[in-house]
Parts: C-alpha cells; sequence; structure tokens
C-alpha cells in the first residue's frame, strides 16, 4: 500500500543541514509517510550524509542529478503517495 504522504526532500551541499533535516521528519509522530531524497551532485558531503539513512525503511534515495529543477519535479512524480510535501534540505519539522 502506497503511503498517505511523501516528503519530497531536494539537497544541494547541505551537509551542514541535511541530517537534522531528516532526523526530523523520522521522528514524526505522524507514521504513514515515506521520504524520497533527491540529491543534486552535491560535493560537500551530503551525499554521505544521505547515504546513512538510504537503509530506512521509510526513506528512498534518488540517483543525483544535477539540475534542482528536475531533480525536486522528479522526486515529486517518484513520491508513492496520496499527498505531497517538498521540504527544503535545511528545514527542520516540528
Amino acid at each position: 500500500m502506497s503511503p498517505k504522504v511523501s516528503i519530497v526532500i531536494p539537497a544541494y551541499n547541505n551537509v551542514q543541514y541535511i541530517e537534522e533535516t531528516l532526523q526530523s521528519v523520522l521522528n514524526q509522530s505522524f507514521d504513514d509517510y515515506e521520504v524520497v531524497i533527491a540529491d543534486h551532485s552535491s560535493i560537500d558531503g551530503t551525499a554521505e550524509v544521505i547515504a546513512r539513512f538510504a537503509d530506512h525503511p521509510k526513506v528512498r534515495v534518488l540517483p543525483p542529478h544535477p539540475l534542482a529543477a528536475v531533480r525536486r519535479r522528479t522526486g515529486t512524480v517518484s513520491a508513492r503517495r496520496q499527498r505531497v510535501n517538498t521540504s527544503n534540505s535545511f528545514a527542520a519539522m516540528t
């Protein structure tokens, strides 16, 4: 069954924020969601942080793409949801 909500997180060189962002999403009390991470070919260590979350059952990591608009759209299209929320990689959820 598809999750009710897909949270699409595009990332580009956000190593200082991406882990906090992902942890805040994964720590939500609402449980019927997936996280789709779309990296834009980061070169600052963002991809390595994202890779640590790749095995989490709620997380899907899309292959890197250098064009931000294409990656955000691809992330949204790849979502298996009824509702989509796009979050920046530097935003924590409360």
